[in-house]
């Protein structure tokens, strides 16, 4: 029997998911950053490092199907965020961890 704090995935699946979400962000960035490069202004940084280590550290956590249902948890309530204030820039560590912390919910008592 597992308990609420127990770690609810296998390790290899924990270190694919730390390395697919870390790699995955990275990589985000990186395109992002070469599509928009405007040399007169100020480039918007799309991903910071800390949202990137804090996928990494979900994806250990959350292994992939976990990691998937927190990205897609976090960027609906975002993308709903964002409309709601109208603005251009969304904090994304709030909503990933909120898709997280559902995601973690998901996977010890529904799986």
């Amino acid at each position: 029997m597992t308990t609420f704090f127990s770690y609810p995935i296998h390790i290899q699946d924990g270190i694919i998911g730390a390395t697919f979400g870390y790699i995955m962000a990275c990589l985000i960035g990186i395109l992002f950053d070469r599509i928009t490069h405007n040399k007169q202004q100020k480039p918007d940084i799309p991903i910071g490092m800390g949202d990137i280590k804090l996928i990494g550290v979900g994806g250990l956590w959350l292994g992939t199907t976990g990691l998937a249902i927190a990205l897609v948890i976090a960027c609906i309530s975002g993308g709903i965020w964002a409309t709601h204030h109208k603005t251009r820039f969304i904090p994304f560590a709030p909503f990933f961890l909120l898709g997280g912390f559902l995601s973690l919910i998901a996977i010890t008592f529904l799986i």
